[in-house]
């Protein structure tokens, strides 16, 4: 999405309707203000546009194919040709191999320095394509799974769990600053990064016999989150990590525990109750995210119809009775 600083983009929009001729000297006078060669980045950050609008756009200014990768099948053996260290750290998504040129969505086809470490990494020919920065990072997770980068370099140090780092969590902990930690404490921290980016108010990390799962619980329906593979080899470090953070005894894998664990990601602090049970295959945890910030919400919002939420408003007046709030 990035363009150097001028106007050729910015007509291009305007004949395309995608932004207003005001709009674009709004984008030109701020891009000036912050010294910014980007001038589509700069409209999208000031809410002038999006995306998904620009990018067709820039691909035609450019003359490059612009793809979504969310309508993409992408073949798993084009996933495994690239390590997932290397795919996160250029924030690239490969698309397809055909007679030894790979092609990979980027955010920059204009940045050739990037272009040529990862022709050189890699070892075959590039081709890129234009794609947007938000699609790349969930096509990376999708098809990689979440911290699959830090489970690469667990794997690629260690072999096993054995040399993991397991050092006690402080009181309340900046996430996501730690998730530049690269170790278990780095991954862990990303599941709950992910969680709270994607508005969840419960992970669920379940044991089974040959694979451990991750799940999400969103708008009360939980959602099976991707995750490499390969974690099952850290079940342990990963339960211990999490014993640790919340005071727990990491040493107690028979009976039943609960804890709390208090974080921070920005300004927002979360409170976390964590609840750990044993099962035939490991432990498994349950984490309830609370964050007043984003979960209380207005008797309108809750998605009642007017006639229900008529009877409500007039219920809630009376000065006795109760009102008792089931499950589905």
């Amino acid at each position: 999405m990035k363009n150097k600083a001028g106007s050729p983009l910015g007509e291009m929009l305007i004949k395309d309707n995608v932004i207003t001729r005001e709009e674009l000297d709004i984008g030109l006078r701020e891009q000036q203000r912050k010294d910014s060669q980007y001038l589509g980045q700069t409209l999208v950050e000031l809410g002038l546009t999006d995306e998904e609008k620009i990018l067709p756009v820039l691909a035609k200014q450019l003359s490059i194919p612009y793809v979504k990768i969310e309508d993409k099948n992408i073949d798993p053996s084009v996933i495994e040709k690239v390590p997932a260290k290397v795919a996160y750290h250029y924030k690239f998504m490969p698309l397809e191999k055909k007679d030894g040129i790979l092609t990979i969505a980027v955010t920059d086809p204009l940045a050739v320095q990037a272009l040529d470490d990862i022709r050189l990494l890699l070892n075959c020919g590039i081709k890129p394509v234009l794609g947007g920065k938000k699609d790349i990072l969930e096509g990376l997770k999708k098809y990689y799974g979440v911290g699959a980068e830090t489970v690469e370099k667990m794997i690629n140090e260690t072999g096993q769990d054995k040399r993991l780092n397991l050092a006690p969590a402080t009181v309340t902990e900046d996430i996501e600053n730690l998730a530049e930690d690269a170790s278990i404490i780095r991954f862990v921290n990303q599941i709950l990064l992910q969680a709270f980016h994607d508005r969840a108010t419960d992970i669920h990390i379940e044991p089974f016999e040959d694979e451990l799962r991750v799940r999400y619980r969103i708008d009360g329906v939980l959602y099976e989150t991707s995750i490499p593979p390969t974690i099952k080899h850290f079940q342990s470090a990963i339960i211990s990590r999490i014993k640790i953070m919340a005071n727990l005894d990491i040493a107690e894998r028979r009976l039943p525990q609960d804890g709390r664990i208090k974080v921070k990601v920005g300004e927002e602090e979360l409170d976390l109750r964590v609840s750990i049970l044993p099962t035939p295959h490991g432990e498994s945890v349950n984490i309830r995210l609370l964050n007043s910030g984003y979960m209380l919400l207005g008797l309108k919002n809750l998605g009642l119809s007017d006639k229900d939420l008529i009877i409500l408003e007039s219920m809630i007046k009376k000065p006795h009775g109760i009102i008792m709030v089931t499950g589905p």
